[in-house]
């Protein structure tokens, strides 16, 4: 299996362009976008975890995994999370740059406590109390 590290860099004319490459390869885009601040780099981190995502799913199921079966779900929420902490520091003009692995690792992290976060809120409200209204 071949490293794959997945770059991020801030423009100096503002916006970010993420960048993949295999190891052995030259780096190619991944995705850019227009905007300077997280929300804009975030756009672009989804689609970094979807390819990881795809990669993945590759690696267990072969070369037929679609990207849209590993999309959707918490993706957005979590790409904005990323974007807040590991790309907040990164100023215009320098860039960053994520294995695979950290990337699938800080994901599945993620995605557990974002659902356990659910699972609480969800119980909460089953386990609603019964107040009494007197009448009057």
């Amino acid at each position: 299996m071949r490293q794959v590290t997945y770059t991020v860099r801030h423009l100096d004319i503002g916006g970010w362009l993420a960048t993949v490459q295999e190891e052995g390869d030259q780096p190619r885009p991944l995705a850019v976008s227009r905007g300077s601040e997280l929300p804009a780099a975030a756009e672009m981190i989804v689609m970094i975890f979807i390819d990881v995502r795809t990669r993945e799913r590759q690696r267990h199921e072969g070369s037929t995994a679609k990207r849209q079966a590993v999309s959707g779900g918490l993706i957005p929420a979590l790409s904005r999370d990323f974007a807040s902490e590991q790309l907040r520091d990164v100023q215009r003009g320098h860039a960053v740059t994520f294995t695979d692995d950290f990337i699938a690792r800080w994901f599945t992290r993620s995605q557990q406590r974002a659902d356990k976060a659910l699972d609480r809120r969800q119980r909460g409200r089953r386990s609603g109390h019964l107040t009494k209204v007197q009448p009057n």
